[in-house]
């Protein structure tokens, strides 16, 4: 998966991509996220606008993204002046007040030990459960 993934991102095929905020995010964020200033993560969040929504909307975001590339050119692209920082599973590349982090690496057992109790928001899997 991980060779799929690279090879998939070293063509520059960005399909997966989207230009705007998905859909059930917005319609279902009150029921998932009651209150400002949760704790989201994000798993395998390529770019997707998401992560800048739910940021603006006062929360802290945690994405996971295995191409480093794909993390650098958000943080570009959206003018976040991500700070780097080298950790014993990854790169955390971050903004300047530590809300919106977005993780390097492909080591998921992060996943379940940074905040076991964090929603978590997949946008594929909500796209799944409404087909």
């Amino acid at each position: 998966m991980k060779d799929v993934v690279k090879l998939e991102v070293k063509k520059s095929n960005d399909s997966w991509h989207v230009s705007e905020y998905h859909p059930c995010l917005i319609k279902y964020a009150n029921e998932l996220l009651s209150g400002p200033d949760k704790r989201v993560f994000v798993p395998l969040c390529g770019k997707t606008l998401d992560l800048i929504w739910l940021y603006k909307a006062g929360h802290r975001v945690v994405g996971l993204e295995g191409v480093e590339r794909v993390v650098v050119e958000y943080g570009e692209e959206h003018k976040l002046n991500f700070q780097q920082v080298s950790t014993s599973y990854g790169k955390v590349y971050q903004t300047q007040d530590g809300r919106l982090q977005v993780i390097n690496t492909y080591q998921c057992c992060y996943c379940s030990t940074y905040h076991p109790r964090s929603p978590q928001y997949d946008s594929q899997q909500l796209a799944a459960l409404q087909s």
